[in-house]
């Protein structure tokens, strides 16, 4: 049998842990996706010591109301939950009938708990993790992305340092929409430098960043063979030639 010196030493190391639960989970909420894992392990770690001190003392009802406030705290911590106001306020709810618990230790065994666990389970089971809200969020970009139809830039100068400003403006301009293909029309160009190919190479890069393709067609025999003696052919799509 627990004596009475136990369960006051029990009481008051929860009030200690009780005592900052409100402003760290009010915290805890406005970081929101930027979840501060300090500080919900400070949190978890209260509910997982009133845990293991309830099931020391026989404290079912604290042992299994922490259990399941503690649930919820994990898959915060590991991302798989946002800290969303709703949840945030559940889990207040819970800590708040926890404290009563522990402020009536002796009949804290028949005091009812259903409706803060059943809260609790509901998050757990029925809520989506984030990551796979994240997964969704990317897949939903990268969607966004593709969906843009393929551009067609005709080149209309030489792609040679003087033109180099201009070319990169007008690149720029398109690279912006995120289009999924860029075809670049390179028919009018005779003369290429070591800038006009700096440009195609910085166009490649950025293209591929953003899951996009580059495609140049009608080049002439020099520039083709150019880009071929760089391997840039390896990278690039190049088709039409003329």
């Amino acid at each position: 049998m627990i004596d009475d010196e136990s369960l006051q030493m029990y009481v008051e190391e929860s009030r200690e842990h009780l005592e900052d639960i409100e402003n760290d989970l009010l915290a805890i909420e406005e970081a929101g996706e930027n979840i501060d894992e300090e500080l919900v392990n400070k949190v978890f770690r209260a509910a997982h010591s009133m845990k293991g001190g309830a099931g020391f003392l026989g404290l079912t009802q604290i042992k299994e109301l922490a259990h399941k406030i503690e649930n919820v705290l994990d898959m915060i911590r590991n991302r798989q939950l946002l800290p969303t106001p709703d949840i945030v306020s559940v889990l207040l709810s819970s800590f708040d009938r926890l404290s009563e618990l522990i402020e009536n230790i002796s009949e804290s065994n028949e005091m009812d708990i259903a409706e803060h666990v059943d809260a609790l389970v509901k998050i757990t089971t029925a809520k989506p993790p984030l990551e796979e809200k994240n997964k969704e969020m990317e897949e939903s970009k990268t969607e966004g992305r593709k969906s843009v139809d393929e551009t067609m830039l005709s080149v209309e100068q030489d792609l040679i340092s003087t033109n180099a400003d201009d070319l990169k403006q007008k690149l720029q301009a398109t690279l912006v929409n995120n289009p999924s293909l860029l075809i670049l029309d390179l028919s009018k160009v005779e003369h290429v430098d070591s800038i006009g190919i700096g440009l195609i190479i910085a166009t490649f890069n950025t293209l591929k960043r953003q899951d996009g393709t580059l495609k140049l067609i009608n080049l002439n025999s020099n520039l083709l063979n150019l880009l071929k003696t760089m391997r840039l052919d390896r990278h690039i799509e190049m088709e039409g030639t003329i």
